[in-house]
């Protein structure tokens, strides 16, 4: 299901070891994966009770009460999802900027403390190589990131559950009294998609899934780039208070780099697609460019934290280790 950050340590190495000592919780693989797996099932399948809940009492009252309002039921249990889905955003939201401080605060003083108190120094006397004292130090920062990121994580499932329930069972359906699978409800309109456009509704699904999994699994790649980056912000800054600034603002240009390339993106399909329905071309090649537009924002999302965590990787381990240090 996944893989807890202890396994990226290979070989035998005591830094690391001694650096897994000072954390006092969920420090194994066993508990940290446990904790995951209890973190990312928990939550969506409490939020899928929790709509199956609400709309058996939202039908229930329906027939009890005025069963003519129908449309009235409708935008009021719809109010509720929006209304619900909202919060979870808003948590999300809250959680991502508490999250991007956390990764910085765990890693930015991790190597200049140890520089001004003369500890890295004896570190680097020792036969150990400096690419697994390095190892030792972003692995800690990632095992310490891990336990906020599964919070994000299971905070956009269930979002991401609740959107699915919404739409595979509608109220409406059973207001209707059609059940799992009436006219309303996304299963059928899927399948007679499938029976009339085949192709173009498999490119729309694969686009929706491929969406659904960037946004689930985005927290992961960020805390691995943030981490790298606030190891890198350690290296280079050995004032405890300049690093603390220069890694506050390094929050906020991550994240103004990664909007303007989304954004970048996002404006160059949006010509592609107005130029190309002005020239009056085929409308099914609109599916085509649809998806490649969406693989592009996701691919952009993918390489630049890639990019960006192998660059402030590499460079915070030439800088931690120079000879001028």
């Amino acid at each position: 299901m996944f893989r807890v950050p202890h396994f990226e340590v290979f070989e035998q190495n005591p830094v690391f070891e001694f650096e897994l000592r000072r954390i006092k919780r969920l420090a194994t693989p066993d508990r940290l994966w446990l904790y995951s797996a209890l973190i990312q099932a928990i939550p969506p399948l409490v939020m899928l009770a929790l709509y199956f809940v609400a709309m058996n009492d939202y039908v229930a009252h329906y027939f009890q009460n005025n069963p003519s309002a129908g449309y009235y039921y409708y935008s009021r249990f719809d109010e509720w999802i929006g209304a619900l889905a909202m919060f979870i955003l808003g948590l999300t939201a809250i959680l991502v900027v508490c999250g991007d401080i956390y990764y910085m605060a765990v890693t930015v003083h991790s190597i200049n403390h140890q520089v001004n108190s003369g500890h890295w120094d004896m570190l680097r006397l020792t036969p150990m190589d400096d690419a697994d004292i390095f190892e030792a130090k972003q692995v800690t920062a990632h095992i310490r990131g891990w336990r906020v990121m599964q919070l994000e994580i299971a905070l956009r499932l269930m979002l991401v559950t609740l959107a699915w329930a919404s739409l595979l069972f509608p109220v409406r359906a059973f207001l209707n009294g059609e059940g799992f699978f009436g006219s309303s409800s996304a299963w059928v309109s899927l399948f007679r998609s499938f029976q009339s456009r085949p192709f173009y509704t498999l490119l729309t699904l694969i686009t929706v899934l491929s969406l659904m999994a960037t946004y689930i699994w985005e927290p992961r790649w960020r805390m691995r780039s943030l981490t790298s980056l606030g190891l890198y912000i350690s290296s280079r800054v050995h004032n405890v208070s300049l690093s603390s600034v220069a890694a506050f603002f390094s929050i906020i240009g991550f994240h103004f780099v990664q909007i303007l390339l989304i954004f970048g993106a996002g404006w160059f399909f949006l010509r592609v697609l107005v130029d190309y329905s002005f020239a009056g071309y085929n409308y099914d090649v609109y599916p085509i460019l649809q998806m490649l537009a969406f693989i592009l924002v996701i691919g952009i999302i993918f390489l630049f934290y890639r990019l960006s965590e192998r660059w402030a990787r590499q460079s915070a381990l030439r800088a931690a280790f120079r000879s001028d240090l």
